[in-house]
This record gives structure tokens, sequence and C-alpha cells, in this order.
């Protein structure tokens, strides 16, 4: 006869705390039984351990047996719960709108041991000059890559290379909207040697101290570092979506951007083409761990 499962707790365990989750099995065949946990009801933590006991009735008997479930060690699974996503884009020129305005491309070269910077004027949609200097990144219209002159040290600013060698009409620092760029070869992130994938990128919350920028605590638990792998899940127990950190996002760390409940904020790179951010919207809300097993 088929013992029924009156009564099953699973418990995991780690960084000094436990989470369980229970069901009840009708009539049970030979195999393995699923139990899913509550994620609302999981706390945001690293777990080490599952384990759990299970308390049949066979029949003929009326008396619930306890059956120990031993150990299941975890690869650390860091739960995060629910965290919000954005969603953030490169702006495209062919997207844009405005009248063509004047910008520049900044060259940098060495010459006898000292930087030598060139400039070349050119004409851009002014929309696109706008979203691609404040982005940081952008594609003109002929497919080419821009960097804001700022992001690759090339500003006009004190300790930027080019600075002193700016002509008039081309602008490279940031409180005045620049409109001075570099081509690059690919998109990047602020992750160190990391190229951003539609998609597929993530930016993680940092903080930024002494100008520089720090990864920020996510759901109290941990900072993500450059690389990590986030699993998303819409609350079926199965990935629906696997995603990278690449990128950073400052703005992700400040408590006013959860949004209705979530434990986190984090942006996601978009394949959108638009020319602002505005355009873009959300990617929403999806219970998120690092790693799975």
């Amino acid at each position: 006869p088929s013992p029924k499962g009156e009564g099953f707790t699973d418990p995991l365990s780690g960084d000094s705390k436990s989470e369980t989750s229970q069901t009840q099995f009708t009539a049970l065949s030979p195999g393995s039984q699923t139990i899913k946990l509550d994620f609302d009801e999981t706390l945001p933590g690293t777990y080490t351990i599952a384990n759990g006991f299970w308390y049949p009735k066979i029949p003929p008997s009326s008396t619930p047996e306890k059956v120990t479930i031993p150990n299941y060690p975890l690869q650390p699974w860091t739960y995060f719960r629910k965290i919000y996503y954005s969603k953030y884009n490169i702006p495209y020129e062919k997207s844009c709108s405005g009248d063509d305005s004047d910008a520049w491309l900044v060259y940098a070269s060495t010459v006898k041991g000292k930087t030598i910077c060139s400039f070349q004027k050119i004409k851009m949609k002014s929309q696109f000059i706008e979203a691609t200097w404040i982005n940081g990144t952008g594609v003109d219209s002929s497919g080419n890559v821009l960097k804001n002159a700022m992001t690759v040290n090339l500003g006009s600013d004190t300790g930027q290379i080019c600075h002193g060698q700016y002509p008039d009409g081309a602008i490279g620092r940031g409180a005045l909207g620049g409109n001075t760029f570099k081509t690059v070869s690919s998109i990047t992130g602020s992750c160190p040697h990391q190229k951003l994938v539609m998609d597929q990128s993530l930016a993680m919350p940092v903080s930024i101290i002494h100008k520089r920028s720090v990864p920020a605590t996510l759901s109290g638990v941990k900072a993500l570092s450059c690389g990590d792998q986030l699993n998303l899940d819409i609350g079926e127990h199965t990935t629906t979506y696997t995603r990278f950190v690449d990128d950073m996002c400052p703005r992700c760390s400040i408590s006013t951007t959860f949004y209705n409940g979530s434990d986190g904020h984090i942006d996601a790179f978009s394949s959108d083409t638009s020319c602002t951010g505005k355009l873009v919207g959300d990617f929403g809300y999806f219970y998120t761990s690092y790693p799975t097993n």
C-alpha cells in the first residue's frame, strides 16, 4: 500500500536563520516528491543546507511515522526575494528627433611623450547629442558607437587628458551638457572589460563613495560583483531569465527607487533603440537568486 504524507517539513538553513515550507501529499507512488518554497515567506539570505522530516501514515497503522530527511548541502544559494528591474538602453540617432547641431569627435595621440588631442566637427541630431552625453554611450546614424568624452578621460575638466585643448564650441564638461565624443569599437559597461549584451546584461546597485563606485548591498544580503549570474523567476519555481552583471547603477542603491515593496532595484540592459530611457519602459518584478543548484 502507498503511504500518505500527512506532513512534510523542509527547512533551509544558513546565515543563522532557517526557512520552513510544509505541504500535504496524497497517496504516494515510489519515486521523488517535490515541495516548493513560498518565495514571499522566505527571507533574503544565503542558505547552505536543506533537510526535513516526513510523517507518513502507512496502512493499516493510523499512527504517523517520523522519517528524517538527511541534510542536503547546497552550493551557497543566495536569495534576494522580489527585486524590481527597470530597463535602460543605448540611444540610437535614427530614433531621435530635432534639428542637426554641432558636435565634435575627439582623438588623442602621443607626441614626444605628450598627449595631443585633435577634434573633428560634425553634425548630429540635437536630441541624440543630449541623450548620448547623459547616457554615456550612443549609436549614430552610421552605426558608430560613441562615448561621452569624459567617460574615456578625454574631457575638458581639470585632470582630464584634453584639459586646455578644447576648441571654441566643443564642450567636454558634464555640468554644461557636453557635445564631444570618442568613437569606440563596442558598447561596454562600467565593469572592467565587460561588453554589454542586449537583453542579457544587468547594472547592479552601487554607491558613490569618494568619487568611486562601490557595490551596494542588495536586499541586506550581499553586494553583487561584476560577472555575477542572476536567476530571475516570475514565481513559478522555474528560472524565467538568466542575466549577468556587466554594469553599475548608482541610482539603484537609493531606497526610494525600490518600488511597491520590492527588496531591491537592478537596471536591465535592453535592446530597445529608443532615443531616451523614458521611452523604454520597465522589465518588472522577479524573485531573484544567485546561484541556483
